[in-house]
This record gives C-alpha cells, sequence and structure tokens, in this order.
C-alpha cells in the first residue's frame, strides 16, 4: 500500500464518533485518482450499502496533514470483518480501524494490520479552526518589499501553516505609502500564528507585527506575552 496512508489524518466531529469503528471511503478504488463526480457516485453507493445492511454511520474525512489532498468516506459501526469486506467490496487498497483508542491500518486483501498509534492526534475537530490575519508592512525607509524579502515571508509562513494566502496592499500613514502583505491563515494553533509573527519582526527588525481574530488587532512586539495576546482574543 501506498506509504502515504501511514500519514492520514482524519476530520470529523469527535462526540459523533462511535468508540469502535472502521474507516472506509468509496473515493479512488485501486489507488488511482478519478474524477470529483465519479467520486461522490460511488459514496453514495456505499452509503446507501450501509443503509441496507443496518450499519451506522458518521461522516468522516481523511486527508493529508497538509490537506492537499482528502477523501470523504464514513466511520462505521462495524466488526472488523465486515469492514474488510466493504473495503474490498469497493475496492479499496485498505481500510483504517479505530478500536481503544487507537488507530490501526488494515490491508484489504490480505486483512494485515499495523498500529499507527493513538487515534486523538490524528484527529482535526473543524470547529477549532480559527481564522487569523497577520499584517506585515515593509521596513522604513524603503517602504517595498524586495524580491527576495516576498519570498522569505513565503517561506517562513509555509515552515509553520500547511495552507495560507498572502494579499498584496497599500499602507497610506499621511501622504505615505507602504507596502503591506495580509496573510491569511485558518489554524487551530494560534500559538504558531505568533510564532510567525515574532519570525517576521526579526526578519525585518521592526517594532512591531499585527495581527488581527474576530476583529480585533493587536500588536505582536518582541516583549508581548503570547498567553495575555490568547486571553485578549478569548482563545
Amino acid at each position: 500500500m501506498n506509504s502515504a496512508y501511514h500519514q492520514t489524518v482524519f476530520q470529523a466531529l469527535p462526540e459523533e464518533l462511535p468508540s469502535s469503528f472502521c474507516v472506509i471511503t468509496a473515493w479512488n478504488p485501486d489507488g488511482e485518482a478519478d474524477l470529483p463526480g465519479r467520486n461522490r457516485q460511488r459514496d453514495q453507493k456505499l452509503a446507501d450499502r450501509l443503509e441496507t445492511l443496518g450499519l451506522p454511520r458518521v461522516r468522516i474525512t481523511g486527508m493529508s496533514p497538509d490537506e492537499a489532498h482528502a477523501e470523504p468516506g464514513w466511520a462505521i459501526t462495524c466488526s472488523l470483518e465486515e469492514g474488510l469486506a466493504l473495503g474490498r467490496e469497493f475496492r479499496q487498497e485498505g481500510i483504517f480501524r479505530v478500536e481503544g483508542g487507537e488507530l490501526f491500518l488494515l490491508n484489504s486483501d490480505t486483512g494485515s494490520m499495523k498500529s499507527l498509534g493513538s487515534f486523538v492526534p490524528k484527529l482535526r475537530d473543524p470547529r477549532k479552526r480559527l481564522l487569523f490575519t497577520v499584517h506585515v508592512s515593509a521596513p522604513p525607509p524603503r517602504a517595498r518589499f524586495s524580491p527576495t524579502e516576498t519570498l522569505e515571508v513565503r517561506l517562513r509562513a509555509a515552515k509553520r501553516f500547511p495552507a495560507f494566502s498572502i494579499t498584496e496592499a497599500e499602507t497610506c500613514v499621511g501622504s505615505e505609502t507602504s507596502d503591506t502583505f495580509l496573510i491569511t491563515i485558518v489554524t487551530d494553533r494560534p500559538d504558531e500564528v505568533l510564532g510567525l509573527a515574532k519570525d517576521l519582526l526579526v526578519l525585518f527588525r521592526t517594532d512591531e507585527i499585527g495581527v488581527s481574530h474576530n476583529g480585533i488587532s493587536q500588536r505582536v512586539t518582541t516583549w508581548s506575552d503570547p498567553e495575555f495576546l490568547l486571553r485578549a482574543w478569548g482563545l
């Protein structure tokens, strides 16, 4: 099986998940990428099959850690044997099993099982994802970002976050204008947002970097107390 299975993380609502279950998707049979429309049709066929079998299910999505690849599936209350049979029926190379808080990867053909450790660290609750915007203005007196600085901002953001967007804008103070980057990040790790702000403080040797969340803007400085900033956001 593809080694990427070992890195899979899962998005679901924790309180909806049963204590023991199999994770099965109908997407991309035989490990071959297919069109989204056909994958959605297979997903519905799997849901109908579970309904016929009387097997309870809740939605769960398996993803790569950077969320660049995702396959919606189902957390199914069933036995290991039933899960493997469904995996074979829908031509899946492997399925996952969660039991006793431990995550296992199973080969659908052979039934061989490998522990991937605790399930909780691999579970992502979408309600904990928060929107932050980091405001970075070009350092005076140039008031413009060089190509090297632009690249460095992207590299430092990419080091901490699998996904983000950067919008270029201008800040006007009186008759003076300067380049500004607005870095938009959706994450469940606000401490990493503050870490990025401090990275940029050092990079540009500036006095402060602005960070906003939920309509509340704060200044991150070299002396800022991260715990105080998080409390001010209500986090």
